[in-house]
């Protein structure tokens, strides 16, 4: 059997070898498009295509079709539970990777292009923050499940950059030019990328109109075990071309829920000395998160750089994020880097931090998440009712969102 598999089937594939890392340096062989065999004139059917190596990362049906390329029309799958795309020409050399027993997926740079089509800007932004990044979303349930973390990125923004000039006609190619360039390398977890996300996203984007991140890179410090002591730290995001950045505080920086769990079974089990040591240990290790992520904003900070600290709490709760972008922007101000006077007024608006709020809850997992949404949906069914009053985008923002005007937001007004 060979099998060619395109767009979010490949994706779905491309995260199931990443989270079982069946290959950590991701040094798959690249392949040009093959023709799919054996190769049937009437009809394919589902059995001849084996992906139970995929587990359900590999099922398809009638109604979930697998997405498969061809190099002609004449190649097509002729089953209900295939999807063909045709690429007669315009795909670059090494187009596709190999995943061995005749299995072919489309490569990270390959999926940038068809998912440019199918995906929401934001949606896309992000995929190309995972592809370039040390994580990998679940294959089965990208927002809720949980990421594959500390993994090898599979290319990067240069990559993609040239495999797109080097792209003819394929269908996606201007939207993944367009896009790209809100994209970094080095991400290193799924609400890192959000967050960066909404940095560099332009207004008409619903993001905040920034002009890029830089994501973990190493910064020198003084004022480490001793006076003088230089040192490092890594920022998980800095503004590009500033000294203003923002560190992404997850749940580990503040694990409580370890100690929930220990105390329980230290209380449950009085006389069990290795529950009782369990929660010292929980305890204190917590504690040593916490001592360190105070001293390493201490650190970066007398190094002359502003990283503020955000939590999954501050995309969660309306107004939160927008709070912490006014202060990267009086760190910009203080340092002459912006005068950002329009911008504010810009961000001020309560009908855009709506539509952004919205945008902000579709990306990120859980159940709060989820009931925040409903929460906005009945509240934007009671304004569309007249009963909560309306409230009106002033002219620049309605030009900006309808995509008339390509307006860089530091030069709207």
């Amino acid at each position: 059997m060979n099998i060619a598999i395109n767009k979010l089937s490949a994706l779905k594939l491309m995260r199931s070898v990443r989270e079982a890392r069946e290959d950590r340096a991701w040094n798959l062989v690249r392949r040009d498009l093959v023709a799919p065999s054996p190769y049937l004139a009437t009809r394919w059917s589902p059995s001849v295509i084996d992906l139970s190596r995929f587990g359900k990362a590999g099922e398809f049906s009638d109604d979930a079709p697998l997405s498969v390329a061809v190099p002609s029309a004449r190649n097509r799958l002729r089953m209900k539970s295939a999807a063909n795309t045709v690429y007669g020409e315009g795909l670059p050399a090494g187009s596709f990777l190999d995943l061995g027993g005749g299995v072919f997926i489309s490569s990270p740079e390959l999926l940038f292009v068809e998912a440019a089509s199918i995906m929401s800007t934001a949606a896309h932004v992000l995929l190309g923050y995972e592809l370039c990044g040390e994580y990998a979303r679940d294959a089965l349930s990208p927002v809720g499940g949980k990421a594959a973390m500390n993994i090898p990125p599979v290319t990067t923004v240069q990559k993609i950059s040239a495999f797109l000039d080097k792209c003819k006609g394929i269908h996606g190619l201007t939207a993944a030019k367009r896009n790209l360039r809100y994209v970094a390398d080095n991400a290193w977890s799924p609400f890192e990328s959000i967050v960066s996300t909404l940095l560099v996203l332009p207004i008409w984007e619903l993001g905040y109109g920034f002009r890029g991140v830089i994501l973990n890179k190493r910064q020198t410090v003084v004022g480490g075990r001793s006076v003088g002591e230089v040192g490092s730290r890594v920022p998980d995001i800095l503004i590009a071309g500033t000294k203003v950045g923002i560190n992404y505080d997850g749940s580990g920086h503040l694990d409580l829920d370890s100690i929930a769990w220990a105390a329980v079974t230290a209380r449950e089990n009085p006389q069990d000395e290795e529950a009782q040591e369990n929660l010292r240990k929980a305890i204190a290790r917590v504690r040593a998160k916490v001592v360190d992520d105070k001293r390493r904003d201490r650190e970066l900070g007398s190094s002359g750089l502003l990283v503020m600290p955000v939590t999954k709490e501050d995309l969660y709760e309306p107004g939160r994020f927008e709070a912490l972008v006014h202060l990267i922007l009086d760190g910009m101000e203080r340092d002459a880097l912006l005068e950002s006077r329009e911008q504010r007024s810009l961000l001020m608006n309560r009908a855009l931090a709506r539509k952004r709020q919205e945008m902000v809850w579709s990306l990120l997992p859980g159940e709060r998440g989820h009931t925040l949404a409903c929460k906005l949906a009945r509240e934007e069914e009671a304004r569309m009712r007249g009963t909560v009053p309306v409230q009106v985008l002033p002219p620049t923002i309605v030009y900006i969102l309808q995509g008339e005007k390509n307006i860089d937001v530091r030069n709207a007004s």
